[in-house]
């Protein structure tokens, strides 16, 4: 429906009460006004301001026919605003609108329907960002990058306050969880492994079918890293391509260390629960999971833990400080037990474990 407060409730009663004829007009922003459009007369010629009945009917009904004949239009343009904006704002083009009566000279009445006239320009200046959101972003982790680095390089000391080979606080019990063959609970700074031990017989060894090979495993690791443990939400439901590499990298380390069948004729399952993260889980789980093999009375052949390193490097965009960075050393920082601050904005990550 079109707004009827900005046309003329009616055409006859304003050209009766004005002694003029009135159309609806359009502007650049389509809106209706009212537009008289008065006769062309000359100097001190009254007789061009007289009408007679004929004239003044068919006068009536072309303003009649002129007002439905707009208001359709208008009705028109204002559904197709939206669109046409839309695509003028992206191609960066402005819309300059003009109008006239194109009335005759001395024709006596002008014209009944006012011309419209479009021009379309296009501006200099593209609308469009320079930059998206990923190049921003880009930037600002460059930027933090070279911060930590020159922080580290300069100051000898890390986010946390540590040295480059200091190692958080670490905290550890056993037999945490009761009814079960083994568990731990392994704490290094903010993270945090839930770990337990099962034994069991031969027919509970992990079965593998792949296409190149088909068994039994003695000793496997299970990995899980929920959403929670680092303060998200997310589905939690079967294990991720994440999790089952972590799984694997921890089971690595900690499979030189198992006995063999004949001293300890049992198959053997660990688990990892992360409750929190923020480092390497994945050597928590090796840390945990030894400790609850150990706790199930497991006669592991040596003692196994594992441990996160990161690097520190100076970015080679940033020339200047690198350069001035150079007269103190500018060789790479090597971090021991990193955060995930530092796993975020360091340029390599390694896992060390062994004996």
């Amino acid at each position: 429906m079109v707004n009827t407060k900005r046309f003329v409730k009616n055409p006859i009663e304003e050209e009766k009460d004005s002694g003029a004829p009135i159309v609806i007009g359009v502007d650049d922003e389509l809106e209706g006004k009212i537009t008289p459009i008065l006769p062309e007369r000359t100097p001190g010629d009254s007789s061009s301001l007289m009408m007679n009945s004929d004239e003044e009917d068919n006068l009536l009904q072309s303003q009649r026919n002129t007002a439905v004949v707009e208001q359709e239009t208008i009705q028109q343009s204002f559904r197709k605003k939206g669109g046409r904006r839309k695509k003028r704002e992206s191609t960066g083009e402005k819309k300059i609108t003009s109008k006239s009566n194109n009335n005759d000279n001395n024709s006596g009445v002008g014209s009944s329907s006012p011309t419209i006239t479009t021009a379309t320009t296009t501006s200099s200046s593209s609308t469009s960002p320079i930059f998206d959101a990923n190049d921003i972003k880009s930037a600002i982790k460059k930027l933090i990058k070279s911060h930590l680095f020159k922080l580290v390089k300069t100051t000898g000391f890390r986010p946390d306050g540590r040295t480059p080979e200091e190692i958080r606080p670490i905290s550890m019990e056993l037999s945490w969880l009761p009814g079960t063959h083994g568990s731990s609970l392994f704490t290094r700074g903010e993270t945090q492994s839930i770990s337990t031990a099962t034994l069991g017989g031969k027919e509970m060894e992990q079965r593998i079918d792949r296409i190149d090979y088909s068994g039994t495993k003695r000793y496997y690791l299970q990995y899980r890293f929920p959403p929670s443990c680092v303060g998200e939400t997310g589905r939690v439901g079967f294990v991720t391509r994440r999790e089952i590499g972590h799984g694997n990298l921890a089971e690595r380390a900690l499979t030189p260390a198992i006995p063999d069948l004949l001293s300890f004729p049992y198959s053997i399952r660990s688990e990892s629960l992360i409750s929190e993260s923020s480092g390497s889980s994945s050597m928590a789980t090796v840390c945990g999971c030894w400790l609850a093999m150990h706790d199930a009375g497991v006669p592991l052949t040596s003692t196994i833990a594992g441990v996160a390193m990161g690097m520190l490097q100076a970015s080679e965009e940033d020339e200047d400080d690198s350069e001035a960075l150079k007269k103190e050393g500018d060789t790479p920082i090597i971090l021991t037990d990193i955060l995930g601050l530092e796993d975020a904005l360091g340029c390599m990550d390694l896992k060390i474990a062994g004996n």
